[in-house]
């Protein structure tokens, strides 16, 4: 799992997101950048042969926290899960911002999945 402090340097030298080999390219991980007022979300989708999960990055004014989710599906009760786990740290008047970043699934998981 990443920590706050790897998840701030990729986002400084890949502030568009964007999809990464390893060097033995068994593993992908596509991130996503959201940049509201005081906060950044990223949602790194990571895919290998043996699992996939998603690390869900949020530096907010009060709090940085990863979250690591194992196995994620694409169903809609996991991006509510996303959601609410960003909710909780983000200012709510972020809320609609938060809900249309992760409401797009097409945006959100690697084609591989």
């Amino acid at each position: 799992m990443w920590t706050p402090k790897v998840f701030a340097e990729v986002i400084k030298n890949h502030p568009n997101g964007g999809t990464m080999w390893t060097k033995s390219h068994e593993t992908v991980r596509y991130l996503r950048i959201c940049y509201l007022s005081d906060t950044i979300i990223a949602i790194m989708t990571e895919h290998a042969r043996e699992h996939a999960r998603v690390q869900l990055y949020i530096d907010a004014p009060h709090k940085t926290q990863v979250n690591l989710f194992e196995n994620p599906s694409k169903d809609q009760s996991f991006l509510n899960h996303l959601k609410n786990n960003i909710i909780e740290l983000a200012d709510n008047k972020l809320k609609s911002d938060v809900e249309n970043f992760v409401n797009s699934p097409h945006n959100t998981y690697l084609p591989t999945w």
